[in-house]
């Protein structure tokens, strides 16, 4: 019963880090397109945004019409276990409303 508890619990721990890096890459596009809009440096907006854990496996692409691509691959409770990266877009605009 105890290893299926302990693997119970690795898997939802997994589940918040892959939930946490789907919120930060999201709010690191969002920011970067907040920059691009603005005239200023999209890509190191977005890195700057991010938390430590996931700069050193971001990845951030920009588009001519403002568009901005964040991806990072979450943290893994197995060493040398690589997560897939999750990834966000954002644009900045003109709003409808």
């Amino acid at each position: 019963m105890l290893p299926l508890v302990v693997v119970a619990v690795a898997l939802l721990v997994q589940a918040v880090f892959a939930g946490w890096t789907f919120w930060s890459v999201g709010v690191a596009a969002e920011t970067g397109a907040r920059h691009a809009y603005l005239g200023r440096d999209a890509e190191v907006a977005a890195r700057a945004s991010l938390p430590a854990p996931l700069s050193a496996s971001a990845k951030v692409r920009t588009s001519g019409r403002g568009a901005v691509r964040v991806g990072a691959r979450p943290p893994s409770l197995l060493p040398g276990f690589a997560t897939p990266r999750l990834w966000a877009t954002a644009a900045a605009g003109k709003g409808g409303g």
